[in-house]
């Protein structure tokens, strides 16, 4: 018996209400029959968004629950009801996964292999921004809105707002702010400092807000939406930008963000003993802090392999991953490879069984009225029509039901959104998180070089990957400069 649970949820709104929940629990139910789990229990929460956790009790609770061996898998309708912030989901799949539990989605398809990794990836992306299905209508009227400068959906940075047209444009109360910090930190004020002085004027802004504003492109009028550039005014020159970028160099990871974002977290492996790497921070002089990845062996002296520089371990890894899996030709092949696990994946629906029922369910009808018709009339025979009649509604509904329940991802959304990750910068620490948990699928780090395993199939059969080499790398943990030597990348199967 393979053990299931079924978790639901709806927001809190004057039209959400718990039909929501019994909607979702009969869904996932009828997933569970069909795929033969047996449900053991239900969790769910109420007036309760899934953008956080906080508040989530019986989320939390299943969660916890998932590591005492009380089920095998977690059934949920759609990914946004798991969760609407990308790092949320990752966190507790991950929990999940490490508990020996699997996620599974009653309407939405996410084939097996490398491939539909990316495309749950994508699916957890738009369950952050959009509660409706993905449709083609959905992309089309956010790219329209694009084109005429217009921002429909999502946070603005701080600095800007939206007009009447919901067009973003700047502040007049933050855009002086955002200027003075970037005037401030390339005259040589760290964050902390510039943080201090703006909580003297009574504005809340910490080292790690400082740190992202300071690395977020957009202040420079680089906006895009779904591939489409979106013409905003800049708040701060080419000049300024790059005086800041000058002093990261000089204190790369000088701001508190540093100490906890690691966007390769979960991703890097050690070579010697194989557990997953942990992130770690030390103090230099002033307010410079200097980030690595080690292994947890370290602490009892079981394995020597030297701690890494997560600076340029991330940046050695996302450049190989965007000179990959970025080409034309590569997003050809995954667009294509997309596109058939979502085709295969719909042949293995129940509508070819329900439609052949349907049509057996009118054949019977109309041997019935041309019996009646003929004369041979009995109350037995009206009764069956009648059921029959109720037995025809049904099928027609799950029909419908399952018309809908797994809606393909157009091939022209598909592209322009592996497309537009080549735009983005690896220096912002969202893009690159998302990057990372997007097209790797692992990064094994040895004495001398690192192999990155990718989300795609390779012709050998395993997953596409690749071997860098890396010169000095034990001593990666020094403060002096380290050089790469040009690498060459490879193609190998995936070795297990």
């Amino acid at each position: 018996m393979i053990r299931a649970v079924i978790y639901a949820r709806y927001s809190a709104g004057p039209r959400q209400t718990d039909q929501s929940i019994e909607g979702q629990v009969a869904e996932c139910t009828r997933y569970a029959e069909t795929h033969g789990l047996t449900v053991v229990d239900i969790y769910a929460d109420h007036h309760v968004s899934g953008k956080s956790t906080e508040g989530r009790e019986a989320f939390l609770r299943m969660v916890e629950d998932a590591g005492k061996d009380l089920f095998d898998v977690v059934i949920v309708w759609k990914v946004d009801r798991f969760g609407r912030d990308r790092r949320d989901i990752a966190v507790y799949k991950h929990a999940l996964k490490k508990a020996g539990v699997s996620l599974q989605y009653a309407a939405e398809a996410v084939p097996e292999g490398p491939e539909g990794i990316l495309l749950e990836s994508l699916l957890e992306g738009m369950a952050e921004y959009y509660s409706a299905d993905l449709k083609q209508k959905v992309s089309r009227g956010i790219r329209e809105s694009a084109k005429k400068g217009q921002w429909p959906s999502g946070r603005l940075p701080l600095g800007y707002m939206k007009d009447e047209e919901k067009r973003p444009v700047p502040d007049p109360e933050t855009a002086p702010v955002i200027r003075a910090i970037f005037t401030e930190y390339a005259a040589g004020e760290s964050s902390a400092q510039i943080a201090r002085k703006w909580a003297k004027k009574g504005l809340n802004l910490n080292k790690s807000t400082i740190y992202r504003i300071l690395r977020n492109e957009r202040y420079l009028g680089h906006w895009e939406l779904l591939g489409v550039p979106v013409e905003v005014e800049p708040l701060v020159s080419e000049e300024e930008f790059e005086a800041v970028k000058k002093n990261f160099k000089k204190s790369r990871n000088g701001s508190g963000s540093a100490k906890m974002r690691y966007v390769l977290s979960g991703k890097c492996i050690c070579s010697k003993c194989g557990r997953v790497m942990q992130g770690a921070s030390g103090h230099g002089r002033g307010d410079e802090i200097y980030t690595y990845y080690r292994c947890p062996g370290r602490r009892g002296s079981d394995c020597d392999l030297p701690w890494v520089k997560a600076p340029d371990l991330e940046d050695l890894v996302l450049n190989s991953t965007r000179e990959i899996m970025l080409t034309d030709e590569m997003i050809t092949d995954l667009t294509k490879r997309m596109m058939e696990l979502q085709e295969e994946d719909a042949k293995k629906s129940d509508l070819p069984r329900l439609e052949k029922a349907l049509a057996d369910v009118e054949k019977r009808r109309k041997n019935i009225l041309k019996a009646i018709e003929a004369g041979a009339y009995a109350p037995e025979l009206n009764e069956r029509l009648s059921a029959l009649s109720d037995e025809a509604d049904a099928l027609q509904v799950e029909i419908r039901r399952e018309n809908i329940k797994k809606p393909l991802i157009p091939e022209e959304f598909l592209r322009q959104w592996l497309e537009s990750f080549r735009s983005g910068s690896i220096l912002d620490d969202d893009f690159a998180e998302k990057m990372a948990q997007t097209f790797l699928h692992s990064v094994t780090v040895y004495a001398d070089h690192v192999v990155v395993v990718f989300n795609a199939a390779g012709e050998a059969g395993g997953n596409v990957s690749t071997s860098l080499r890396i010169v000095d790398f034990a001593h990666l943990r020094s403060n002096r400069p380290v050089v790469f030597w040009p690498f060459i990348l490879l193609r190998l199967p995936l070795q297990r």
